[in-house]
């Protein structure tokens, strides 16, 4: 992975409350904040497997989030 991926500052719970341009913005270690063109905020995991780039959504940023989750969607899972 390049450098600059590496050093790629995290989204702070302000950050993404704030952002509206549409377009993919990246968190970090394959974690993206999606943004469409009608402004609806999803989080989408980046990865590839057997060669093959995937990408697996994770679900709508929600105002009623704790914004603890944001923290716990960085996590590594637990089984890889």
């Amino acid at each position: 992975m390049p450098k600059s991926m590496k050093s790629m500052a995290k989204l702070s719970a302000r950050t993404v409350a704030s952002l509206n341009t549409p377009g993919m913005h990246p968190d970090g270690d394959g974690l993206y904040l999606r943004i469409t063109e009608t402004g609806t905020k999803s989080w989408i995991f980046r990865y590839q497997l057997q060669g093959r780039r995937r990408e697996m959504g994770l679900g709508r940023v929600a105002r009623l989030w704790g914004w603890q989750q944001l923290a716990q969607r960085r996590m590594p899972p637990a089984n890889c």
